[in-house]
């Protein structure tokens, strides 16, 4: 299985990423996106829930414009059909624009806080970069955008934003954050707010709820359509297990003060997925945050000095917890990644 396969040679190469240095760790680090990258970018017609859609709209879009669609979305989709790079091509081309930024973002780590973050991005976050095309570019752009709050350049936030939103409109949400840097609230009222979380997912929230449109695109039935959201109720309590196995770690080592502004975003991620139980839209607010687990998993591995039970026993009920996670996802009928095939065979 290509997925097993990848996931040792993940390992293999970021052992042997401590043997660089300099100009020769920069070429290094481009190895593993590139061949992420390559089983993103090449895959055959049926991996991904929509892939075959966009293959087959790819002609009419390239050909009529598909102005309902953000505009960066439709212009990469029109300049493709014009200098007939053929539809896997494009579709390479728009694996290739989200796994760039995601390479931004993380190779401002350092040493293991690198290694950690790129293992858990490439691997137990895989599914939204083949079954959201234009959000997971977006969602990639925010990431780079994160180190324009931490050093206060607000043009350079905002501009990553508007380029965000040029591919998914709901982006633009993301604007206010730039003033969350070093907000907190005590522990006690972010502990409260996640367990009052709780309570809202025996509620439908879209009855309470307008219809949402930004630029060219209605979102009503992420509102109104509860029952196409993509939660099972074993995926929510294994993923809820998880969740909160992190956030009892951030409590308890006070990470809300060390790095405000990183666990405002996990946390934000760990109250909207409840909330989105039932409510698609908020299911899709909550991706944008969700990556963001990857960069604390590195601060919960080498900076934590309390523990749930014992630092080892934690770490590999961590670890357990995302392989489940990451089996059930990648192996799951529902998500497509299975049986994979590239293009060409």
């Amino acid at each position: 299985m290509i997925y097993i396969l990848f996931l040792f040679i993940l390992v293999i190469l970021l052992n042997f990423e401590v043997f660089f240095k300099g100009w020769k760790k920069k070429i290094f680090r481009f190895f593993i996106p590139f061949l992420f990258l390559l089983l993103i970018g090449l895959r055959g017609d049926h991996v991904g829930v929509d892939t075959q859609n966009y293959i087959e709209d790819y002609f009419v879009w390239g050909q009529w414009g598909c102005p309902w669609m953000e505009p960066g979305f439709d212009f990469i989709t029109r300049k493709c059909y014009q200098y007939n790079l053929g539809v896997h091509f494009y579709i390479f081309i728009l694996a290739f624009i989200s796994i760039l930024f995601t390479c931004m973002a993380i190779n401002r780590l350092r040493g293991k806080y690198y290694s950690v973050t790129v293992f858990c991005i490439f691997i137990f976050n895989m599914v939204p970069y083949v079954n959201i095309l234009r959000q997971i570019i977006a969602i990639s752009i925010f990431m780079y955008a994160f180190v324009f709050i931490q050093k206060r350049k607000p043009f350079f936030y905002f501009l990553c934003i508007s380029l965000a939103a040029l591919f998914h409109a709901s982006a633009l949400i993301l604007l206010p954050l730039y003033f969350l840097k070093t907000y907190r609230l005590e522990n006690k009222i972010y502990i409260i707010m996640y367990i009052l979380s709780f309570f809202f997912i025996s509620f439908d929230l879209s009855r309470y709820l307008p219809q949402i449109e930004l630029l060219n695109r209605n979102y009503a039935s992420y509102v109104t359509d509860a029952e196409s959201t993509d939660f099972s109720l074993l995926g929510f309590v294994v993923t809820s297990l998880l969740n909160l196995l992190v956030f009892i770690m951030i409590v308890i080592n006070d990470l809300f003060k060390k790095h405000p502004l990183l666990c405002n975003f996990v946390f934000m991620y760990f109250v909207i997925y409840n909330l989105g139980m039932h409510l698609t839209y908020l299911h899709r607010i909550s991706i944008y945050f969700q990556l963001f687990n990857c960069f604390l998993y590195p601060i919960l591995f080498f900076e934590c000095k309390r523990f749930i039970i014992d630092r080892n026993v934690t770490l590999l009920l961590l670890l357990s917890v995302n392989f489940a996670i990451w089996f059930n996802t990648v192996f799951s009928t529902s998500n497509s990644l299975v049986p994979y095939s590239f293009f060409f065979e």
